[in-house]
């Protein structure tokens, strides 16, 4: 087994195969995350410009111990402080704050507020440097600071707007203040112009980026939840349609199962000769019953509506059941057949378990399918048919056909209406099996 030192360099020392392991969402969040710390550290071009707020060093190839002992202002090695802060606490923010880092489980408040109040200051910092001589400073530390506020910082803060609109118009006038005092870069219309415009709006496009960057990968997680939830209901709409299915193919096996059982043992109790040929029938119908919950679990059912007006048949007469049909399965239309053959097999379950039916009639047409029946219970008496129930959402939902119940007296007709004539239904006029 690996030791957590091990798993947590594992990016590092497999990177492409942990990489490949991560999940689309976040992969295109580290890639948004990495690319904003990337464009700060770009930044740095900025304030590179501004010779004066660096040693020497770093721009010549002076002997480095010459330079540190001809001295180091106090300016350069608070620029140098102040830079290097940022760029620390901004990349660390980056990293912490949830909608960039969703397992981040460090608080990114108090990051935020010292990475802001550092930038803040190096914002004030460069234009104490360049408005007592704009005409020799660059406005390199106002620029980066600017940009590391727009970039990383407001766009997480209420009135976001308007403080860059704000920063915008105070960018816009350190500006104009160097364009009187430079007149190389204040020396035409159009460039003035183009500078202003560019200033103004450049705050702006930042803002708008990363809030872009931020809706991309809340899509993305969307996205990625909603496929989630839809590979979640489809499981679970096949474990209903499973249960659904087993319910219809082996209740009515299995209600027959026990009224033979009941008989065989009766006939048992008084020696009778028709005992052999009943468990003879039972032996035979619960090979069907475990032959029929094979082909459900291997996905392999079909259902035919000839065979199971058969089976109905042969079931409600050993029951002692009259069955009469009227018409014939061939003037069942074709897209109807299959639901048609559920609803007689769901019937002749329901009658079988619920009635204490001598008659019972199935009629078939073009436009309907019904069984009538008598013996049922009273109204009094609810009747629990949660197969019916699913039928009819089926019938609905996949076929536009429309199941109803019919009771009077100890009748009881169910009867399945093919296309609707209205074309579609209205919810409340659907009718409501209980």
């Amino acid at each position: 087994m690996p030791s957590p030192i091990a798993e947590r360099l594992k990016p590092l020392t497999h990177p492409r195969r942990s990489w490949a392991a991560l999940p689309n969402p976040t992969k295109f969040t580290l890639y948004t995350r990495v690319s904003l710390q990337v464009l700060t550290i770009f930044f740095l071009l900025f304030p590179s410009t501004d010779t004066s707020l660096f040693p020497h060093f770093l721009y010549s190839e002076a002997n480095l111990t010459e330079e540190i002992i001809a001295g180091i202002s106090a300016k350069q090695i608070l620029s140098l402080l102040l830079l290097s802060a940022v760029i620390v606490s901004t990349n660390v923010f980056l990293a912490r704050v949830p909608e960039l880092n969703p397992n981040s489980t460090k608080d990114h408040h108090k990051v935020f507020r010292v990475g802001f109040i550092l930038t803040l200051l190096l914002l004030l910092w460069g234009m104490s440097i360049a408005l007592p001589d704009l005409h020799n400073k660059p406005l390199g530390l106002v620029i980066f600071s600017t940009s590391i506020l727009a970039l990383d910082y407001l766009p997480f803060i209420r009135h976001t707007w308007k403080i860059t609109a704000l920063l915008s118009l105070i960018l816009a006038g350190l500006f104009l203040l160097s364009f009187q005092s430079n007149p190389t870069i204040g020396e035409s219309d159009f460039r003035r112009g183009f500078f202003l415009g560019f200033i103004l709006v450049y705050p702006a496009a930042l803002v708008a980026l990363t809030r872009l960057s931020l809706w991309s990968v809340n899509i993305i997680k969307q996205a990625e939840r909603s496929a989630e939830l839809q590979r979640s209901l489809t499981l679970t709409e096949e474990r209903l349609r499973f249960a659904q299915e087993m319910h219809d193919t082996l209740g009515q096996n299995l209600a027959a199962i026990n009224m033979k059982t009941e008989l065989a043992s009766a006939l048992a109790q008084h020696n009778d000769s028709r005992l052999h040929g009943e468990l003879t029938e039972l032996q035979s119908l619960t090979r069907a019953t475990i032959t029929d919950m094979r082909e459900v679990i291997k996905g392999y059912r079909n259902i035919n509506l000839n065979t199971e007006i058969e089976g109905a048949t042969s079931l409600l007469q050993s029951a002692g059941i009259r069955f009469n049909v009227t018409g014939s399965a061939e003037t069942i239309p074709h897209r109807y057949q299959e639901l048609s053959a559920w609803l007689v097999r769901e019937a002749t379950t329901n009658i079988l378990k619920h009635s204490a039916a001598i008659t019972a009639t199935l009629n078939l047409d073009s436009a309907s399918i019904s069984i009538l029946n008598d013996g049922a219970p009273t109204a009094t008496k609810p009747l629990r048919l949660g197969g019916l129930k699913a039928l009819e959402q089926r019938a609905y939902a996949q076929h536009n056909a429309r199941l109803s119940i019919k009771r009077k007296g100890g009748d009881f007709c169910l009867t399945l209406h093919f296309d609707s004539p209205s074309g579609e239904q209205n919810p409340e006029e659907r009718p409501r099996i209980p």
